[in-house]
């Protein structure tokens, strides 16, 4: 079985982690930061906004289960439910560029 990752930044990881829990085909999640000034962040700096960092998701997941492009829809679709609520000022109302790569 070969699985393959993609890390997202969309706003806050806790919901984008759970909404990518959800899917079937998904084996694996886990939260981080990339980018910014600061090599080991809190969380607690990095909700300051003033680290640069992006909260991100990186997802362990099973492409003859779950096709990539599922991925990428789901994350659109939970950045446009909590645009409003969610999303640190710094950030736009679209994920950033998914990274992926093979495991």
């Amino acid at each position: 079985m070969a699985m393959e990752k993609a890390t997202f930044g969309a706003g806050c990881f806790w919901g984008v982690e759970t909404r990518f829990g959800e899917l079937s085909g998904v084996i694996d999640t886990a939260v981080g930061y990339e980018g910014g000034d600061l090599e080991h962040p809190t969380y607690k700096e990095v909700c300051t906004d003033r680290t640069g960092h992006a909260e991100v998701v990186e997802v362990t997941f099973d492409p003859s289960r779950l096709p990539y492009e599922t991925l990428t829809a789901r994350v659109r679709i939970g950045v446009r439910s909590t645009a409003a609520s969610s999303l640190h000022k710094t950030m736009s109302s679209s994920p950033r560029p998914a990274q992926r790569s093979p495991s």
